[in-house]
C-alpha cells in the first residue's frame, strides 16, 4: 500500500500539484486563499479530486501548525530513491544530527537551487520541512540512511572524495578545489561531525571569517559550501 503524506504551505502544495499530480489524493484550503489557489481547486474538480474549505482552527488541527499558509494537500509519497542512482553525481550532500526542519527545509531550497540532486543522512523529511524547502522537497531527493557508516564507504569505494564541512580547522574553501565526485558532510551546530565519521574524510574545509562569532547556522554554511562548487564547476 502507498505511503501518504501531509503538505502545507502553498509553493510546497504547488510543487507537488506540478511535479507529481497523480499522487494528490485530496485538498484542503482556507476561503480567504481560494482565489490564489483557484486553479488547483479547479483541476481537483475537473479531476473529481476531494478538495475541502477549512477554517484557520480546523488547518491547525489538520496540520498541527500555525504557518499552514491556508492549504493542505494530502499526496502519496513518491519512491524512496536508492544509494544506486547516486553514483554517477558530481556532488552529494550529507547531513549528520541536523534535525531541525528549518533547517533541513533551508538546506533542500539551497540544494535544488545549485543543482544538488540528493541529500543523504539521517533526516526526518517533515511537512515543515517541506513548507520551508518552498518546492525544493520536489527537486532533491532525500536518502534516508540509518547506517551512515556503512553508506559513507560505499560512497567512497565508489570514487568519492568525503570532505568535512568544520567550522574552525581545515582548507578555506575559497583555496580549495572539489574533486571531481564528491560528498559534502556537514554536522549539526552543537556537536558537529562524530569522530568515526570524520575518520573516514579525506579532505576538512572551513568557511573563513571574523571568529566574532563561533559558527553559522548549518544552512548558512550549506549554502556557502554548494554556492562556491557551483560557481567552480562553471555555473558562473
Amino acid at each position: 500500500m502507498d505511503k501518504e503524506s501531509k503538505y502545507y504551505g502553498v509553493h510546497a502544495c504547488l510543487a507537488v500539484w506540478k511535479e507529481r499530480p497523480k499522487d494528490i489524493i485530496r485538498v484542503y484550503a482556507h476561503p480567504g486563499k481560494i482565489k490564489a489557489v483557484s486553479s488547483l481547486l479547479k483541476w481537483c474538480a475537473k479531476e473529481k479530486k476531494a478538495y475541502h474549505i477549512l477554517e484557520d482552527n480546523e488547518l491547525e488541527k489538520l496540520t498541527d501548525s500555525v504557518h499552514h499558509e491556508g492549504i493542505c494537500l494530502l499526496a502519496k509519497d513518491p519512491p524512496h530513491p536508492t544509494l544506486q542512482k547516486c553514483f554517477s553525481e558530481d556532488l552529494l550532500l550529507f547531513l549528520a544530527g541536523v534535525g531541525n526542519p528549518h533547517n533541513v527545509g533551508s538546506i533542500l531550497r539551497t540544494c535544488a537551487h545549485f543543482g544538488i540532486h540528493y541529500l543523504l543522512g539521517d533526516i526526518r523529511l517533515t511537512p515543515s520541512a517541506k513548507r520551508v524547502a518552498i518546492g525544493g522537497a520536489e527537486k532533491v531527493g532525500v536518502i534516508t540512511t540509518h547506517s551512515p557508516i556503512d553508506t559513507l564507504q560505499k560512497l567512497k569505494a565508489k570514487g568519492f572524495s568525503l570532505i568535512a564541512a568544520s567550522s574552525d580547522t581545515g582548507t578555506s574553501l575559497y583555496s580549495f578545489s572539489f574533486p571531481k565526485q564528491s560528498v559534502l558532510l556537514l554536522g549539526s551546530e552543537s556537536d558537529g561531525l562524530t569522530p568515526d565519521i570524520l575518520s573516514l574524510t579525506t579532505h576538512r574545509i572551513t568557511i573563513p571569517g571574523t571568529k566574532k562569532v563561533e559558527s553559522l547556522n548549518v544552512s548558512v554554511a550549506a549554502a556557502l559550501f554548494l554556492g562556491e562548487h557551483f560557481r567552480q564547476k562553471g555555473g558562473i
